[in-house]
């Protein structure tokens, strides 16, 4: 629940192949994509549950869409994007695509899948790390793309849909959370339509663990100073384990 309106996080896909490491549903790999329709039937469910407070009214006021729950949107591309299509169309959900953002830990073939379609939802994309070695470490699949390579591509996206793109760093204690990796992160953001989403890591065990608050806050900080647009992220969903990170199933089917 946000203030006037609702934002729904949906999923793309059962589980997922980008094995990030910070990420509990990377440790079930990848079981399927769903379809459109599948995708958009999140969204009907769950409108149904918000009831009223949940629905686009005259005032503009309803919910909001993020791509941002299981799975890689953009290993799922052509169902996604006929679910925001679906979503967007008088007949369909009737939504605006600046309701909708979609979120990718930012792989190479669909940033440019992204790019060279007609789509203008926002775009999120989760960046980690300030060089190539250690972004491979920390997110395998996704750290083939280089670097230059990812922001040149957002870039190039916020400036079609002339809307500045978001860059996730989820900030992992002792490898990613140094003075001197803001002042990095701040060079690869300055003077591109582009601003900083800081996310804590939301503990899933296996040795990984997010800064102290206080170094939290300083290296936030430190990129205002350096004159970057950065909010620090206060996740929701922490109560049920479903927060940003903590997606997958803990008892299997049946059992």
């Amino acid at each position: 629940p946000m203030d006037g309106h609702r934002t729904f996080c949906i999923s793309s896909q059962v589980g997922c192949a980008m094995g990030c490491t910070f990420c509990a549903t990377a440790r079930g790999g990848l079981a399927r994509n769903l379809s459109a329709g599948e995708i958009v039937e999140q969204v009907i469910h769950l409108d149904r549950e918000a009831g009223d407070s949940g629905r686009i009214d005259s005032s503009g006021k309803g919910f909001n869409i993020v791509f941002m729950g299981m799975g890689e949107p953009l290993d799922n591309f052509e169902a996604v994007a006929a679910s925001i299509r679906t979503m967007t169309d008088e007949r369909g959900l009737g939504l605006s695509q600046r309701r909708i953002t979609l979120s990718t830990s930012g792989i190479g073939n669909g940033l440019r899948a992204l790019l060279a379609s007609d789509l203008k939802v926002g775009l999120t994309v989760s960046l980690n790390s300030t060089t190539d070695e250690t972004r491979r470490k920390v997110m395998p699949k996704p750290g083939r793309t280089p670097l230059a390579e990812i922001m040149g591509l957002a870039t190039a996206y916020a400036e079609r849909i002339r809307r500045p793109a978001t860059i996730a760093y989820v900030l992992l204690a002792g490898i990613n959370d140094s003075l001197e990796t803001a002042r990095e992160l701040a060079a690869l953001v300055r003077n591109k339509p582009l601003k900083v989403n800081l996310i804590p890591l939301n503990e899933i065990g296996g040795g990984l663990a997010a800064p102290e608050r206080e170094k939290q806050h300083a290296f936030q900080a430190e990129l205002l100073s350096q004159g970057i647009r950065s909010t620090l992220r206060d996740s929701g969903g922490r109560d049920i384990d479903a927060a940003c990170g903590q997606l997958r199933a803990k008892r299997k089917p049946g059992a």
